[in-house]
């Protein structure tokens, strides 16, 4: 009988722990939630990329155009400036974003979501983060993020894809409400070739 409540226990212990973990994935917006130090960590890597001896290459597709040119340690600052803000940590992020976390097979991460609760990109230009860290050595792999902003008639799209590993490219989508053609700029930013 003893063997019978003690197996019955731990049975309703691991149903009601996975029951609460999923629970914890779906935030209510009074809920406090962790948040993933996304820019502490971009400027971290802006401070690592400064001293490092390398020179940097930056490739600008625009159109059918290709540019490349050798770039300062110091310009990656004034690059990455437009997805410092706003500051994304528990303090500041919490009753404006939604955030989720699973592991994600197909890309072999954790990933952590973050997205903008108010529909207003004017009020909350950073609409979407989603953080990747390798399940094995719990070190960021890739920090992918959306900026949006209207201005004037025009909605303008920044995609930030931040590699730990090698670089990063800033996507620039610029459209016109009364066109239906796009305007792209691809910036990327390689340190290790």
């Amino acid at each position: 009988m003893r063997k019978f409540v003690t197996g019955y226990c731990l049975i309703i212990i691991i149903l009601f722990s996975c029951q609460s973990s999923s629970v914890k994935n779906q935030q209510s917006p009074e809920e406090k939630v962790e948040v993933f130090p996304v820019t502490d960590f971009l400027l971290g890597q802006v401070n690592e990329i400064a001293v490092m001896p390398v020179t940097l290459l930056k490739i600008t597709n625009q159109g059918n155009h290709q540019d490349s040119q050798w770039i300062s340690r110091d310009s990656i600052h004034k690059l990455s400036i437009p997805f410092l803000f706003p500051v994304i940590d528990s303090a500041h992020f919490n009753k404006n974003y939604s955030a989720h976390s699973f592991l994600d097979q197909t890309v072999n991460a954790f990933t952590f979501t973050y997205d903008a609760i108010k529909s207003s990109s004017d009020t909350f230009p950073l609409t979407h983060v989603d953080v990747y860290i390798d399940p094995e050595s719990r070190k960021v792999q890739r920090i992918y993020m959306i900026k949006e902003k209207s201005i004037e008639g025009k909605t303008r799209t920044q995609q930030l894809t931040w590699n730990t590993q090698d670089g990063f490219m800033i996507r620039t989508i610029i459209k016109d409400a009364n066109d239906s053609v796009a305007r792209i700029i691809e910036e990327k930013v390689l340190w290790k070739f």
